[in-house]
């Protein structure tokens, strides 16, 4: 390498090279955060996230795993679309109450 790039640009690789082991373990971390929070809400998360495809080989039980993950995702939107609706509901009694004077 020494032959090949400058001294300036050997530094700035050697910076970049940090760079980048330092942003992959803050998205290491955060990986590890977001399943943690998918865990509290019951979503089953394999550890290493994409890195554990099977390339299609244990396809029988991630079946098993796509049906309840299909079933809480069910839950999940059933949830937002509930919250939603009574966003709309509270927005209208407060449209309703200022409109009377009451707020």
């Amino acid at each position: 390498m020494a032959d090949v790039y400058p001294r300036e640009a050997r530094a700035a690789l050697l910076n970049y090279r940090r760079h980048l082991a330092g942003a992959r373990v803050r998205l290491l971390d955060g990986v590890g955060v977001r399943e943690a929070e998918l865990e509290d809400y019951g979503v089953p998360v394999s550890a290493g996230g994409a890195g554990d495809d099977d390339g299609g080989r244990e396809g029988g039980r991630k079946m098993a795993g796509a049906t309840a993950m299909g079933e809480k995702e069910k839950k999940m939107r059933e949830i937002a679309r509930v919250y939603k609706e009574m966003e709309g509901r509270v927005r209208e009694v407060r449209a309703d109450l200022e409109r009377l004077g009451i707020s």
